[in-house]
This record gives C-alpha cells, sequence and structure tokens, in this order.
C-alpha cells in the first residue's frame, strides 16, 4: 500500500484546537476514487482535502471529500486551509503564475489572494453570492439529526438551503444541549440526501457553533 503524508489544521484561526479542523493529504498522482473516499471517511472531519501540483498546468490541484462519499467543490476552509499549508509548508504552487494567483478545486479554476498580517499568512478567495433556495420541513431534517421535530423549534425559523459553491441546509436547533449531543450517521444523512437531493447540512444554535456534515 502506498504511503501519502498528510497535514491536520485549524482553519480560520491561529490558534491550536480552534476554528474549522481540515485533514490535507498530499498526493504525487490521482486517487482511484474509491481511495479518495475512504481516507475521508478515516478521518471523519466534514471535509479532507487532497492535493497534488501539476507541472504541466504550473498550479496546485485540490480535491476535497467529506465523510460520506461527496465530492466538494467551492472555496472554503477545505480550500483556504490546502492553500495555507502548502504557503506554510514553504511549496512554490505559484512559480510561473505571475501577479496572479490561481489553484483548481474539483477541477474549476479560482483566483486566490494571498496577503500578511501580523506576521500571519492570509488567504483569500472570492465566491459566489448566497442563494436562498428555500426552506425543508423539519419532519424531514430532525430524523436525520436523531433529534425530534420539536427540538428544531426556534424563533419560527425553518430549517433553509442557502448556497454558495454548494449547498448546505442551515438548522436552527433549540438549545445548546441538543447542538452538542447530535451525531448523525452516516445512514441518516445519506436517508436525508436521497429525499432531498442535498449532500450535506449545517446546524446550529446562536452562537455556540456550526458543523458540517
Amino acid at each position: 500500500m502506498k504511503k501519502l503524508s498528510y497535514y491536520i489544521l485549524d482553519v480560520f484561526t491561529h490558534q491550536p484546537y480552534k476554528g474549522n479542523p481540515l485533514s490535507v493529504v498530499w498526493c504525487d498522482d490521482e486517487l482511484e476514487l474509491s481511495q479518495y473516499y475512504n481516507i475521508a471517511r478515516e478521518f471523519g472531519y466534514s471535509e479532507t482535502s487532497f492535493v497534488r501540483y501539476s507541472d504541466a498546468e504550473k498550479l496546485l490541484k485540490v480535491r476535497s471529500f467529506t465523510p460520506g462519499n461527496y465530492e466538494v467543490g467551492g472555496g472554503g476552509h477545505n480550500l483556504l486551509g490546502a492553500v495555507s499549508l502548502a504557503l506554510l509548508k514553504g511549496w512554490d504552487i505559484f512559480n510561473g503564475q505571475g501577479d496572479e494567483h490561481w489553484v483548481t478545486m474539483k477541477n474549476k479554476k479560482l483566483p486566490v489572494v494571498i496577503s500578511e498580517e501580523n506576521g500571519l499568512i492570509l488567504v483569500s478567495v472570492k465566491q459566489q453570492a448566497a442563494k436562498n433556495l428555500g426552506t425543508i420541513s423539519p419532519e424531514i431534517v430532525a430524523p436525520a439529526l436523531g433529534l425530534e421535530t420539536s427540538d428544531l423549534e426556534l424563533n419560527n425559523w425553518k430549517p433553509t438551503i442557502m448556497k454558495t459553491e454548494v449547498a448546505h441546509t442551515i438548522v436552527p436547533v433549540k438549545n445548546r444541549a441538543l447542538l452538542n449531543q447530535l451525531y448523525p450517521t452516516l445512514i441518516s444523512s445519506k436517508k436525508f440526501q436521497k429525499i432531498t437531493a442535498l449532500k450535506g447540512f449545517t446546524y446550529s444554535q446562536p452562537m455556540f457553533q456550526r458543523v458540517t456534515i
């Protein structure tokens, strides 16, 4: 079995064990699809990014997978963390690109901006404007989270599908205790995906935390 180097990062923070955790795996070549799935499932984070540098195209190529066997696009922490890692490791990923810097995510070319603030490397990418795609009945969402429909009753808010690069369902949860006990199983998540045609959801209670499946 081929050995791969991997790294664990905390994105959106400069403090250990804060922000969004991300696993990043360095690959010399493309892997089999089943390998991406299995490795992402093994790490168990919301997303695992796989990176490799293309000498022919002179850019960093990123692919990102969830534990639920779904490849994610966009420019969230999965991309920002991968680029940040490359810069922190001193990998020359922008060689030959000139003044504008690019990477690819899911084979889509994305411009990135690199800056520095107080000695910290900052990586930014422009996403599409957020779109509200409508609401989903709590009766559908609650079972996928292992909750009762009444547990999602908060300020008359409804589970809402929001999309930038990737669509997620934003789910209100009544209190912090319910939020902390959430642990959707792969089976319940797949049932939710089958009903809604969505590949993930974000659940939160105001001021506490954000988790993506």
